[in-house]
């Protein structure tokens, strides 16, 4: 084997570790551990906001190809929409690729299942800036949510305008060019 055959062979050699350190790394469960102070809000109404604490505890994993699944609670305190029953509840959230991710419990209560989703979550990075569409009942037993009027929790925020501002920001590729207001 030549001198330039011997280099490639060790360079394509250290590519290959590099590789598969990075995915490893890449794809290896990060713990969440996150306490974040916000707020509740109404989209479209001069309401001032509620404050609320958005308790986060679990794993965020992302595959190789970049989806990211969230495994662990969420517990919502000082919500209109409280999840007392659910609060203990392990989650399971996979994020789609316009960075959102349905809140769903599925359990049994007394031998029968139940499927209750409580909104819609969108996080940045690593979950320190966080936006929840909070369902609300409809006539019809499902769960809505309008961009012109529905509640929404935003942390950390103090104020409904710095709220506004991470809401849309983290739900920018949703939105397609439309402002929550």
């Amino acid at each position: 084997m030549g001198k330039w055959m011997k280099k490639w062979w060790i360079s394509f050699n250290v590519l290959i570790v590099f590789v598969i350190i990075w995915g490893f790394y890449y794809t290896h469960p990060k713990d969440i551990h996150r306490s974040i102070r916000g707020v509740e809000y109404r989209l479209g109404s001069n309401n001032e906001p509620k404050p609320v604490t958005i308790g986060i505890n679990g794993k965020l994993q992302r595959s190789l190809f970049g989806k990211k699944t969230f495994a662990g609670k969420i517990d919502l305190t000082g919500v209109s929409q409280p999840n007392l029953e659910d609060k203990d509840k392990q989650l399971i959230i996979n994020f789609q690729e316009n960075g959102a991710g349905v809140i769903t419990y599925s359990y049994y209560k007394d031998g029968q299942p139940i499927l209750r989703s409580y909104g819609v979550l969108f996080i940045n990075k690593d979950f320190s800036k966080v936006a929840i569409e909070e369902y609300e009942p409809a006539n019809n037993g499902g769960g809505i949510w309008e961009a012109g009027n529905g509640l929404i929790i935003t942390g950390p925020a103090k104020t409904k305008k710095k709220a506004l501002q991470i809401a849309n920001e983290l739900m920018e590729n949703m939105l397609n060019g439309y402002e929550l207001k």
